[in-house]
Formats: C-alpha cells, structure tokens, sequence
C-alpha cells in the first residue's frame, strides 16, 4: 500500500487565438507516499462554442522522476517475496501519452458539468513492471465527469 502524498509545485500555461491553451506543470511529492518529481504537458484545443456548451480535445506527456517511479513502478526484493511478484526496477522517464475529450456545460450562475472520456498509453519501462504485466494493461481508458463550482475573490 502507498500512502496519499502531499505535492508542492508550479505551473505556467498561455493561450493562443482564445482556442489552443497550452500547460506545463512541475510538482513534487513532500509528504507521504512518494517523495519523487512529476512533470506534465498539455495541449487543449477549443473545439466549439455555442452557448452554455463548449467542447474540446486535450493531448498530453507525463515524465516522472525515479523516485515517483520506484514507489509506483518497482517491485523491490522484500516486496517481491511478499507479493510472489518479480523484482522490477522501474527507471525514470516518459511514464505515458494521452488524450482525451471534454465538454463544459454551464448549468447555472458560477455551476458546470465537465464530462471528459481519455486514453493513457503507458510506456514499455513503466508497463513492463510486474505490476501492470501480469494484472494491468498499458491502454488506460478513463471516463467521468467534474461537478464545478467558480469562486471571485475580490481583493480590495
């Protein structure tokens, strides 16, 4: 079992034309579960607009250091004669690429819905663990949606 982490990072992201946003974000697990650094990378593009309805498909990357992938990826040889798993040593590096589709329904003042359907494939370091082989699959298939509630805070 891997306990909940607590992360510290940043993020920048810039939009061009008001339909293409693009995101890189940098965090840090400090308490917890893993102590190991995660970097993302997004691209959105706006599909349409039209009235409290809007639509839009995302491409993703996700590079993770050793110390992330040790605590999510590796069998270690204690673990291993626990679990009956091989040992793995999982190494940093590209954990995965995606997709996925999402559309924003306004449902009120400051209220919207976000269904989204995505796709992760997981790379061959990552899905070679023992782990993801032999109980896994490497083509991760999400789907759901947020229920989203806007804040202002006015600092005057």
């Amino acid at each position: 079992d891997i306990d909940h982490t607590l992360e510290v990072g940043g993020f920048a992201a810039t939009k061009f034309v008001d339909s293409f946003l693009f995101r890189f974000k940098i965090r840090k697990g400090i308490v917890g579960g893993h102590d190991g650094l995660v970097v993302d990378a997004a691209g959105t593009a706006l599909l349409f607009r039209y009235g409290r309805l809007s639509t839009s498909v995302s491409a993703n990357a996700t590079w993770v250091g050793e110390r992330y992938a040790d605590t999510y990826f590796s069998v270690t040889p204690e673990q291993s004669l626990a679990s009956g798993l091989p040992v793995y040593d999982a190494p940093r590096g590209m954990r995965d690429i995606g997709g996925s589709f999402n559309a924003y329904i306004n449902i009120g003042k400051r209220w919207s819905l976000n269904p989204y359907v995505s796709y992760s494939y997981i790379f061959d370091d990552f899905a070679q663990t023992p782990i993801i082989a032999l109980y896994g699959d490497r083509n991760q298939y999400r789907a759901g949606f947020h229920l989203m509630r806007e804040f202002n805070l006015k600092w005057r």
